[in-house]
């Protein structure tokens, strides 16, 4: 029979025993006593301080210069493409409108033509009521009226490059239907 083995628990001790900040041999001289290591993350003010003075401020200038310029291109950007198709939707409301303007001896007769004249009187008309869009030509080919359309942006935040604001051209087309 074996006689069981009884584990010895070690009692953690630290290795070095606890020094009081008042003793040792810089304190019995009446110095302070000095860490033994440094952290790796400390570094001497003495090789650093001069030359990285203003570094941070400089790279938070930069970084606000281009987070103001995304947000410029972003908010202008928006601006523009939402300008381009209000100038769509402006050109093809017009074009309809210019496309119901047939012209009423033609269509008793058989062969329905356009009243150019007319067409181009109702899309100018359209457009007068949207003073946001210039007109710039209307064109009648047959039974279908095109309208060209131009709008004009101005910039917010990217006036600050330079730049003042943007013209958006649209052309749409419709076309005039003879059948009930």
């Amino acid at each position: 029979m074996s006689t069981p083995t009884r584990r010895r628990t070690a009692i953690a001790r630290p290795r070095h025993p606890p020094r009081d900040a008042g003793t040792g041999a810089d304190a019995a001289e009446g110095r302070p006593r000095r860490a033994q290591r440094r952290s790796c993350q400390q570094s001497s003010p003495t090789k650093t301080r001069g030359r990285d003075q203003g570094a941070v401020s400089l790279m938070l200038a930069v970084l606000f210069t281009g987070a103001l310029l995304l947000a410029g291109l972003i908010y202008d950007a928006g601006r523009a493409l939402n300008a381009s198709a209000h100038a769509s939707d402006l050109a093809a409301a017009a074009a309809r409108a210019g496309a119901q303007a047939l012209d009423e001896t033609s269509l008793r007769a058989g062969t329905p033509t356009l009243d150019a004249a007319q067409a181009e009187a109702n899309a100018d008309a359209y457009l007068t009521r949207h003073p946001e869009a210039d007109l710039v030509a209307v064109t009648v080919d047959g039974l279908t009226v095109t309208v060209t359309v131009t709008e004009t942006v101005d910039y917010q935040l990217l006036q600050l490059t330079g730049q003042t604001h943007a013209t958006v051209t649209q052309t749409r087309s419709a076309a005039a239907t003879t059948n009930p």
